[in-house]
């Protein structure tokens, strides 16, 4: 069984249109069955630990003014030793994702930059090892999954193991 590390605070996810959740959501219950780990959502984390509860809903609202829905381009299947980044999506950083990273940084008091938005879409949770991750990429892969359409945005409460979490609030674009 995979050991699961608590996540804190707040987190901001990207979401996806109906049919690219759908085929996600299959692809990431099939994984979880295989490695034995926790099942969640879909979704591209635009930013996470958010620690300060102030105006929380509000300073979100803002996030999506003047938003439409808009296409991510998938760039390749990777993995790390992070848990909660074990097998992902590699995900085009463009000048839409950019921009929305930036704000919701400067709404949130954020000190983060550019260089360290690494947009990715998880696909397991797990503390394997890489050979059987990479054994995995070649399945992924026949997949072809190129890209997946944004059109709503969960501000989340990520406090504990993904079973826990909760979203707070979920706004269309």
């Amino acid at each position: 069984m995979t050991k699961i590390p608590e996540a804190k605070g707040f987190s901001i996810w990207l979401m996806f249109v109906k049919e690219d959740e759908l085929k996600l959501q299959k692809l990431i219950d099939h994984l979880c069955n295989e490695f034995n780990s926790p099942s969640f959502k879909p979704h591209l984390t635009l930013l996470s630990k958010i620690k300060n509860r102030d105006n929380l809903i509000d300073r979100f609202s803002q996030l999506v003014e003047n938003l439409e829905p808009f296409d991510l381009n998938i760039t390749g299947i990777k993995y790390s030793n992070e848990f909660y980044k074990s097998l992902y999506l590699e995900i085009e950083k463009n000048e839409i994702l950019k921009n929305l990273f930036l704000k919701a940084v400067s709404l949130y008091d954020g000190v983060l930059n550019l260089l360290d938005f690494n947009p990715h879409i998880s696909l397991l949770y797990t503390d394997e090892n890489d050979e059987k991750k990479k054994s995995i990429i070649q399945k992924v892969q026949e997949l072809n999954l190129t890209k997946v359409k944004v059109n709503r945005i969960s501000l989340i409460k990520t406090e504990g193991t993904p079973e826990d979490w909760s979203e707070l609030i979920s706004l269309h674009l």
